[in-house]
């Protein structure tokens, strides 16, 4: 059970990761495309801190 959690917690960390740089990138480059991928982060991030 022990690693269940923290292989979720190091895909959280990681989907994190992945949002920030997503959401700077569409903020510079005015893309929409980027920033609507980087809205589904958080769905995501939910749903791994549940599991842990």
């Amino acid at each position: 059970m022990n690693e269940i959690g923290e292989f979720a917690l190091m895909i959280a960390l990681a989907t994190s990761l992945y949002g920030c740089v997503t959401y700077v990138m569409a903020a510079r480059g005015n893309r929409v495309d980027l920033y609507l991928s980087a809205e589904k982060i958080q769905f995501i991030l939910s749903g791994c801190v549940i599991v842990a």
